[in-house]
């Protein structure tokens, strides 16, 4: 009766221990680089001859993201995180590839050169984002392989553009403006990640994680429209409530 009482006692112990080990909570940042899909919705030589224009002179640019994000364990493999995060997406154009009466877009015209035309514009989508997506843990020890696959809600919070000027002594000016373009709010972006992490202790947990992600619904409802998309490097810490 002893030893039994003794088991139990055991048992409900791990138990308990198990249960305030269960949630974490955790920080993210993720720098990288982003781009966009270009689609032609209409079809047609025109609008594709407009894709193959832009895509030989609008390039990739930088970008982060960082999220504060809560995780559950359900099970020694898996888990669900879920939180609340902050992304910047977006391109660049490299105004050096145009010349002289170029058409980048029928909404914005042609390009004339000028003496003080920039030297590249850069647009910036910035996102109010909930992401969520599941985890899993290989192997034993400190050191453990993690994969994971999600789904990230998006909230488009403003879109602006930069117009970078470089003066004849080599110093540059910015300006930005909120975009005229009416864009849409809403955004998917499934996700895709794996890499590594490192326990330190039972509590903290340090994370390395090469992660990609694109955008399933359009930007802009045009003839010409674009899916973001962006790849990078995630930096992680956890800690084991």
């Amino acid at each position: 009766m002893a030893s039994a009482c003794s088991l139990a006692t055991v048992l409900c112990a791990r138990d308990a221990a198990t249960k305030t080990r269960t949630w974490r909570l955790g920080v993210s940042v993720s720098p990288g680089i982003a781009y966009r899909n270009l689609v032609s919705t209409e079809g047609g030589g025109t609008w594709d001859k407009l894709v193959d224009f832009r895509n030989s002179f609008e390039e990739r640019r930088f970008a982060y993201g960082g999220s504060l994000f809560c995780a559950l364990d359900l099970s020694d493999r898996f888990s669900v995180e879920g939180g609340l995060g902050y992304s910047l997406m977006g391109y660049q154009l490299d105004m050096d590839g145009l010349t002289f009466g170029d058409m980048i877009d029928p909404n914005r015209g042609f390009i004339y050169e000028t003496n003080d035309a920039p030297s590249a514009i850069r647009y910036s989508f910035h996102y109010a984002e909930l992401p969520l997506r599941l985890v899993f843990h290989c192997g034993k020890g400190r050191l453990r392989w993690i994969s994971a696959a999600g789904l990230t809600t998006s909230y488009l919070m403003k879109s602006t553009r930069t117009l970078i000027t470089v003066d004849a002594d080599g110093s540059s000016e910015r300006s930005t403006s909120e975009s005229s373009n009416v864009y849409n709010t809403v955004g998917l972006f499934p996700t895709l990640s794996t890499g590594v992490s490192y326990a330190f202790g039972d509590r903290i947990e340090l994370r390395l994680e090469p992660q990609a992600r694109y955008g399933v619904l359009r930007l802009i409802d045009e003839p010409v429209t674009a899916h973001l998309w962006s790849a990078g490097v995630g930096f992680g810490f956890m800690w084991r409530l």
